[in-house]
């Protein structure tokens, strides 16, 4: 972690700040997404420095009064990803204290949760689909897909993968990554109750941990240790 980027962490863990859950009319070019414990901030990169976060936008759990008490308290404690979904309409957020979410930026209101053992990271797919990455846990170790209208729902499909961290989905190929311990693969969504493994690679080393696109449209994977590797 960049020594600014981690005082940035500091900052916005130490400072007391107005709870906002209204997203700004207008999100400046240059802003980031920070998550950790029960919160999820975005920040101003502009306006900020490392040991002032300028915050525009920010959710917590604990007092999302339309989750059941025991996501509220509980399940999403522990978030440890979020991503920014139909072009920042929402936000997918995951919580290794067992679930996942979808957030309504505009509102700040929770559409969608589920319970996801040690949950890792999320997708969107298409037909109102969600894939969830469940990683190492007595319940977990696998993918995991969901039905977005269903709230606190079983999934529809599941697949196992070994310490399950990074999915990716492509629209326009239709075909959705995921990353585990020592693999990479790609999966064909069939129907939207299906997932059809096409390939799997063994990635360089062990511990794959985040999976990303890049602007040069290649899919780049990331393990513990401090080596990158791209897939296509």
């Amino acid at each position: 972690m960049h020594l600014v980027f981690a005082r940035l962490l500091i900052a916005v863990s130490s400072t007391l700040f107005i709870y906002v859950n209204a997203l700004p009319k207008a999100i400046p070019p240059k802003a980031f997404m920070v998550c950790g414990d029960s919160k999820i901030f975005l920040v101003d990169y502009m306006n900020s420095n490392d040991t002032n976060p300028k915050i525009i936008w920010q959710w917590d759990a604990h007092v999302a009064a339309e989750l059941p008490e025991i996501y509220r308290t509980e399940l999403f404690n522990t978030v440890d990803d979020c991503k920014s979904a139909n072009n920042g309409k929402q936000i997918l957020v995951s919580s290794s204290s067992r679930a996942v979410g979808i957030i309504d930026t505009e509102s700040g209101r929770v559409i969608f949760y589920t319970r996801v053992p040690n949950g890792h990271s999320m997708e969107l797919l298409s037909d109102n689909r969600l894939i969830a990455a469940s990683s190492l846990d007595t319940d977990g170790n696998k993918l995991m897909l969901f039905d977005i209208n269903q709230l606190d729902s079983k999934p529809l499909l599941t697949d196992t993968l070994e310490s399950a961290h990074g999915v990716v989905w492509d629209n326009e190929r239709n075909r959705l990554y995921a990353l585990g311990f020592n693999v990479s693969r790609e999966y064909k969504m069939i129907s939207p109750n299906m997932l059809l493994k096409n390939n799997q690679w063994i990635i360089r080393g062990t511990d794959g941990h985040d999976l990303q696109w890049f602007v040069v449209v290649k899919l780049y994977l990331s393990r513990r240790k401090p080596v990158l590797g791209n897939l296509i």
